[in-house]
């Protein structure tokens, strides 16, 4: 195949030979978040220079406790948490900290990456790309499995009350 001179149509005929790799998001031209797919385990999360990979399973227990309000929105206490992936036996060490109801800051604990996602983007994320991936493992998280090994210190210290046995 001849190409064009000019990049952009290089680029162009290029991607369409190539499967869907990932989501862009933008506003106004402008590149807010650009995710990969996944790639040897690992999902790239790519933002003004700073680049995270995290494992699938990250990303997706990140979205649940976002949904579930495990991640508080004020912002006082960071969110962390240690996920295994069964898959490439490899571990993610994270930290969420909200920066208002729309938008979170996860930084790698490791490396100290970070980037900030919207809801909605880490939604768009899970469901184009997380969600399908995990789909084809029997023990995928999609389906409700968690492999969360640690939780966060604030919910750790919380007591769950005990249901008392009916004697009558």
């Amino acid at each position: 195949m001849k190409f064009d001179a000019a990049p952009p149509t290089r680029n162009r005929a290029l991607e369409a030979a190539q499967r869907y790799r990932g989501i862009t998001f933008t506003d106004r031209g402008e590149i807010l978040l650009d995710v990969g797919n996944v790639k040897d385990g690992r999902v790239r999360l790519s933002q003004s220079g700073q680049r995270l990979s995290l494992l699938p399973e990250t990303i997706f227990s990140i979205h649940q406790a976002w949904k579930d309000g495990d991640i508080p929105v004020n912002g006082t206490v960071p969110w962390e948490c240690s996920t295994f992936s069964p898959q490439s036996s490899e571990v993610d060490e994270i930290r969420c900290s909200p920066l208002d109801e729309e938008h979170l800051r996860v930084s790698d604990k490791c490396s100290n990456a970070a980037v900030s996602i919207s809801r909605d983007q880490l939604k768009s994320v899970v469901e184009c790309i997380v969600e399908p991936w995990l789909a084809n493992f029997p023990s995928g998280l999609a389906k409700g499995a968690g492999h969360e090994i640690a939780s966060p210190p604030q919910q750790a210290n919380k007591s769950q009350p005990v249901p008392l046995a009916d004697l009558s």
